[in-house]
């Protein structure tokens, strides 16, 4: 997919829970899951919630 992008572009993840465990997810030895936030680390993509998406990205119009 990013790969398809133009240069110039960046696919960012919005997530409503980052830190919850990813769908089908494994758990690991000590008992936890991969998270959302996790996989978008793992694979180089910048990722935002809520809380951390940038102000100047936010409208008020809803």
């Amino acid at each position: 997919m990013r790969e398809a992008l133009p240069k110039d572009y960046e696919l960012v993840f919005l997530f409503q829970k980052p830190f919850a465990p990813m769908p089908q997810a494994k758990k690991r030895k000590d008992g936890t899951k991969r998270t959302h936030a996790e996989w978008a680390e793992t694979n180089n993509f910048t990722w935002y919630n809520e809380e951390s998406l940038p102000k100047e990205w936010k409208s008020n119009e809803l």
